[in-house]
């Protein structure tokens, strides 16, 4: 829990039920979405108004806190977003720290389908191609990706390989052509994928023999 988090909620102990009203007062900081959009909603609650929507990596000026919800500055009024999609502190910590705990989700949803046929077209766990899988695995998260490896490279945004943390999407060039295939970074120079028809899900190394020379690029989404 960042630093801020902490703060408020050792606040709210010590002033009891009403301070949730009147955080605005006391604290202010930067946030950073992590999905690809975000509702602001109108109360801090799923069932109320969206008032806009932000996309990855905008900025929002938090202003308070409830429990599950940051109370940002929207147009001079408040508003609000839920926490598990926004990360506190600096830009460059927000883009390039990814959350760990979310990807740790995304490689623990991959895991299970370790043995998976390879199936050309599928997305499902009656059989994965290499993009099908990485959809598959971050649609459990509630996520929704683009469909082929190409096209997931515009999904969240560029991380260098020296950066990578677990849920990251390693993309390879395995033809003669543009980026042909995606897999999901799973940590210690390892990935998860589908490799090809005859195979089954597997998890292989990045860092050496024929996936470390077809390497192009990463992308995260947390």
């Amino acid at each position: 829990m960042n630093y801020f988090k902490k703060g408020i909620i050792t606040m709210i102990a010590a002033l009891g039920a009403s301070a949730l009203f009147s955080i605005s007062a006391f604290a202010a900081d930067t946030g950073y979405v992590t999905t690809e959009v975000l509702n602001v909603r109108s109360a801090a609650t799923t069932n109320s108004s969206v008032v806009t929507q932000v996309s990855m990596g905008s900025a929002v000026s938090i202003i308070g806190y409830t429990p599950g919800w940051y109370e940002i500055n929207y147009n001079g009024k408040s508003a609000f977003v839920s926490e598990d999609y926004v990360r506190v502190g600096g830009a460059d910590v927000s883009r390039n720290g990814g959350d760990r705990s979310k990807g740790q989700r995304v490689v623990d949803i991959a895991r299970q389908y370790i043995g998976t046929p390879y199936r050309y077209g599928g997305m499902s766990p009656a059989g994965f191609d290499c993009s099908g899988l990485v959809k598959y695995c971050y649609s459990q998260m509630g996520i929704n990706l683009n469909r082929t490896a190409a096209s997931q490279t515009g999904n969240g945004y560029a991380v260098s390989k020296s950066e990578l943390v677990p849920g990251d999407i390693v993309f390879f060039v395995t033809g003669g052509g543009g980026i042909s295939h995606s897999g999901i970074y799973v940590g210690d120079g390892m990935m998860i994928h589908s490799p090809k028809p005859g195979r089954s899900v597997e998890m292989v190394t990045i860092n050496s023999g024929y996936y470390a020379n077809t390497y192009s690029c990463a992308r995260r989404i947390f």
